[in-house]
C-alpha cells in the first residue's frame, strides 16, 4: 500500500489542508518530507489513522484520546487516497484501478464513521472504496516512528498481543512506547536464518550487514556467525549507532513477521511514516542513515518531518527516488464456454448472442467434486436439444426457462443459496440433493441419461460415478441406508469408464456387495486408476480382498499420489482394526487416509485414542469430519465430551503428529478449542499454541482476546 493523498478537515493544528504526494503515471515520490512542527507529527498521525483500519484506529484513539487531534466544531473529516498492491492488501481481486479512496469521520469522543464515496468532497466521489480493516498481518502495511524511540525490555514473536498492529506505530502516538529490543530481534534472526537455515531469515541478515557496510561503516558480519554474543557486540556500540539502529531493527521485525513466506521479505512495498528522525540521528550521519534505509527497503515509501536545512544535505538518491506503480493483474484468458451447446466465441464487431429463454440453468452450489447428479441432469437435457449453462459461484440471472440446482451438504454456507435461488426464481427451480430432502430422486428418465463430462472439464481424463449404491451398515449417523436402501449394482464398469483409465468411484460400499471382489480383480487385471472417494470398509477386508488392493491403482481424487481411503468414525474393536490393516501390509511411506468423524457420540477420551491408534499403523493419516446431520437425522449425542479432566488428554492430542493433513486437525483443534472456551470460561494454552504454531499468526492475539470468539473484542 502506497498513500497518494491526505485530505483534512478541523485538524487541531493543522485545521483544513491537503498532503498530496509528488507523482506522474509510471512513478511516485519514494521520500516525501513534510515541516518539522507539531502539525507535521499530526499529519504522520492523521495518515496512520487513515490505514489502520476502523478496529485498530478507534483503539489507538481511546489510548491516545481522541480530543487532541479534532478540533471544534469537528468531527475530524479524513479522506486518504492509497494505492493497494495485489495481493498483499486483502483484495480478493483487483478491477480497473488500483486507486481506492477511504473518508472518515472522527468525533472528538474517539467514535469512527466511514462514508462513502457519494460524500467525498476532495478525493473524486468515482474512487472505489477502500477500508482497510486492519486484521492481517501483511494487509495495508505500513510502520510509524515518533522522535524518542527507545527498545523495550522484552520482545515477542507470537502475536499474543491483539492490538499487534498498533504496536507498528505506537511510537508515533505514545512516546514512552518501546520498540522491539534489538538483541531479542537479531537472536530471532540469526537463530532462524543461520541455525535452521530458513531461507528469509538468512537473506535478510545479510543484506541487513551489508548494507551496514556500506552506509554507516558497521563491521557487522559477526553478526552471521552462531558464535557471536549479539548481547556484548550491541553493548559495545556507540550510543548514536544504538540509536539508529534500534528503529531499522523494529522495522526489519515486523516486515519479516508481515511477509513470513516471502523470500525477500525487506523488498516488499511498506509505508513508512518517521518523526524527526534528526532527534536521535545525529545530523552527519543523516544523510547516510536515510541512504540505508533507501537501500534496505527498495520498495517502501516514506513520508518524514525533516527541517529544511537538513534535506539539502540528502543524497540525490534519496530526493530523486521514485517507485512503479502497483500493477493491476493481468486479465485472465477468457475460459472456453462451460459446454458445447453454449454459444461459441464471438467474432469482433458480431453482436453478443444471449443466452435464450429454452436454455437451462445449472446451479452447483457445495462440493469441490464435479456434481454427477447436475452431469445426468445436463446430458439429459443435451439429448433433447437443448442448451445448459453451469453456474458456481455466479448467480444465473433470469433469462433461463428452468433453473435445476444441487445441494449436497446440509450446512450454513449452503443455505444463503438455496434461499437467494427459492426467493430468485420460484417455480421455475428444481432443488434438490440431499442438503434439502434426502427422500428426492432424480426422475427415471434423467437417471438413464449418459452423465455430460463437456460440463466439467476439469475432470479431464478422469471419470466419475457409481457401479454400486447403497450399504448394509445402517449406522445411525450416515444418510446412505435412508437414501439409498440396501447394496446393489448400478452400472457396469464399461460404461462408467467412456475409455477412461481414471476413475473416480463414489460407492458407499463397494466391499459390501458379493461382486466387490470381482470388481476389483477386473480393476487390477486392466489398470484402471482408481479413487475409493466415499472411503472402503476395513471390516469387510479379508486376505483375498487385500491382496486386491494392494493390486489395485488407488489414488487421491486428483491422482497425484497413492492413497486408499478407509473410516474410523468411534473407537470400537480398534485391534482387530490393526490385524485387519495388517493385511495390506502398508509401509510409512504408504498414504492411507483414515476418516475420523467428529461431533456426534465419541469423547475427547475416544477421539485421542482413535488417534493415537492411528499413528501406530504405518503410513496412516487421519483427516478428521465433523458430524453436520443432513434433515431428518439424528442430533449429536448429549454426552460430557470433555469428560472430569480434559486437561493431560488435551495435551496428549497436540502430542499426536501425523506427517499429513494436519490442517483438518487444526479445523477439529479449533472446534475443541471452542466448546472448551464454552465450558470452562478458559482456553487450553497448549491447544492454542498449536493452532497457530504455523497458520494464521497474525490472529493469535485477537483470539485469546475473543476466548475463542465467545466474545467480543475488548478494547
Amino acid at each position: 500500500m502506497y498513500l497518494l493523498d491526505l485530505f483534512h478537515e478541523h485538524a487541531a493544528l493543522s485545521g483544513t489542508g491537503a498532503v498530496r504526494i509528488q507523482r506522474d503515471a509510471q512513478r511516485i515520490a519514494k521520500w516525501t518530507f513534510l515541516p518539522p512542527t507539531a502539525s507535521g507529527r499530526e499529519l504522520l498521525r492523521m495518515a496512520a489513522l487513515g490505514c489502520s483500519g476502523r478496529p485498530q484506529a478507534r483503539k489507538i484513539l481511546a489510548d491516545l484520546g481522541a480530543g487532541m487531534l479534532v478540533a471544534p466544531p469537528g468531527p475530524l473529516r479524513l479522506e486518504v487516497g492509497v494505492a493497494l498492491h495485489y495481493p498483499k492488501d486483502g483484495l480478493p481481486g483487483v478491477k480497473g484501478s488500483v486507486v481506492r479512496g477511504c473518508g472518515l469521520d472522527i468525533t472528538p469522543a474517539g467514535e469512527v464513521r466511514y462514508r462513502g464515496a457519494s460524500t467525498f468532497t476532495r478525493l473524486p466521489r468515482s474512487t472505489s472504496i477502500f477500508i482497510a480493516y486492519g486484521r492481517r498481518a501483511r494487509s495495508h502495511f505500513f510502520l510509524g516512528y515518533g522522535a524518542t524511540p527507545q527498545a523495550e525490555s522484552r520482545t515477542v514473536f507470537d502475536f499474543s498481543d491483539p492490538w499487534h498492529l498498533n504496536i507498528r506505530s505506537a511510537s508515533l502516538f505514545t512516546p514512552m512506547a518501546g520498540l522491539s529490543n534489538p538483541v531479542v530481534v537479531l537472536d530471532w534472526i540469526r537463530n532462524k536464518g543461520i541455525r535452521l537455515s530458513r531461507y528469509p531469515k538468512r537473506k535478510t541478515l545479510e543484506s541487513l550487514t551489508e548494507k551496514l557496510d556500506t552506509h554507516l561503516a558497521l563491521d557487522a558480519r559477526q553478526w552471521l556467525t552462531l558464535e557471536c554474543c549479539l548481547a556484548s557486540v550491541w553493548d559495545g556500540l556507540a550510543h548514536w549507532r544504538q540509536s539508529v539502529l534500534l528503529p531499522v531493527l523494529d522495522m526489519v521485525r515486523h516486515v519479516l513477521d508481515a511477509n513470513p513466506h516471502v523470500g525477500h521479505p525487506l523488498e516488499e512495498p511498506v509505508l513508512i511514516l518517521l518523526d524527526r528522525p534528526d532527534s536521535f540521528c545525529p545530523g552527519e550521519h543523516l544523510p547516510s542513515w536515510l541512504d540505508l534505509l533507501d537501500a534496505l527497503f527498495p520498495q517502501a515509501q516514506f513520508l518524514v518531518t525533516l527541517p529544511e536545512p537538513l534535506r539539502q544535505n540528502l543524497s540525490a538518491a534519496v530526493r530523486n527516488a521514485g517507485l512503479d506503480w502497483p500493477r493491476v493483474p493481468a486479465t485472465p484468458a477468457a475460459t472456453p464456454p462451460a459446454t458445447p451447446s453454449a454459444p461459441p466465441s464471438v467474432p469482433p464487431g458480431a453482436p453478443l448472442v444471449l443466452p435464450t429463454r429454452d436454455t437451462v440453468a445449472l446451479v452447483h452450489i457445495d462440493g469441490r467434486l464435479p456434481n454427477f447428479a447436475l452431469m445426468k441432469v445436463s446430458g439429459y437435457f443435451k439429448s433433447q436439444g437443448r442448451q445448459v449453462e453451469l453456474f458456481r459461484r455466479a448467480r444465473p440471472c433470469k433469462i433461463y426457462s428452468e433453473v435445476w440446482a444441487s445441494c449436497i451438504f446440509h450446512l450454513s454456507n449452503s443455505e444463503s443459496p438455496v434461499r437467494r435461488l427459492r426467493k430468485r426464481f420460484g417455480d421455475r427451480l428444481r432443488l434438490g440433493g440431499s442438503g434439502v430432502d434426502v427422500e428426492q430422486r432424480l426422475p427415471p428418465e434423467m437417471e438413464a441419461a449418459e452423465p455430460d463430462y463437456d460440463l466439467y472439464p476439469c475432470l479431464g481424463d478422469r471419470a466419475i460415478g457409481f457401479l454400486t449404491r447403497g450399504c448394509t451398515n445402517n449406522c445411525a449417523f450416515c444418510i446412505v441406508p435412508r437414501k439409498e436402501g440396501t447394496v446393489r449394482q448400478v452400472a457396469e464398469l464399461d460404461g462408467l469408464l467412456g475409455g477412461r483409465d481414471k476413475l473416480i468411484l463414489l460407492d458407499d460400499n463397494i466391499l459390501a456387495h458379493h461382486s466387490g471382489p470381482d470388481f476389483l480383480e477386473e480393476m487390477a487385471r486392466r489398470n484402471i486408476a482408481i479413487n475409493f472417494n466415499q472411503t472402503l470398509d476395513l471390516r469387510l477386508v479379508d486376505q483375498p480382498i487385500a491382496r486386491l488392493l494392494r493390486q489395485v491403482r488407488a489414488m487421491n481424487a486428483t491422482f497425484s499420489r497413492p492413497c486408499l481411503h478407509f473410516s474410523l468414525n468411534n473407537a470400537e474393536n480398534l485391534e482387530p482394526i490393526r490385524r485387519k490393516y495388517d493385511l495390506l501390509g502398508f509401509h510409512s511411506r504408504d498414504n492411507v487416509e483414515f476418516i475420523c468423524m467428529y461431533g456426534f457420540n465419541t469423547t475427547l477420551e475416544e477421539d485421542v485414542a482413535r488417534f493415537r491408534f492411528l499413528r501406530t499403523l504405518p503410513g496412516a493419516y487421519v483427516f478428521t469430519q465433523r458430524y453436520r446431520p443432513f434433515p431428518g437425522a439424528p442430533a449429536p449425542a448429549e454426552i460430557d465430551y470433555f469428560g472430569p479432566n480434559p486437561d493431560p488428554l488435551l495435551d496428549d492430542l497436540v502430542r499426536i503428529i501425523f506427517p499429513q493433513n494436519m490442517k483438518s486437525m487444526e479445523i477439529y483443534y479449533r472446534w475443541i478449542s471452542r466448546l472448551y472456551a464454552e465450558k470452562y470460561g478458559r482456553l487450553h494454552t497448549n491447544l492454542v499454541d498449536t493452532i497457530f504454531r504455523y497458520n494464521n499468526r497474525d490472529r493469535k492475539g485477537r483470539y485469546l482476546a475473543t476466548l475463542a470468539g465467545t466474545r467480543p473484542m475488548p478494547m
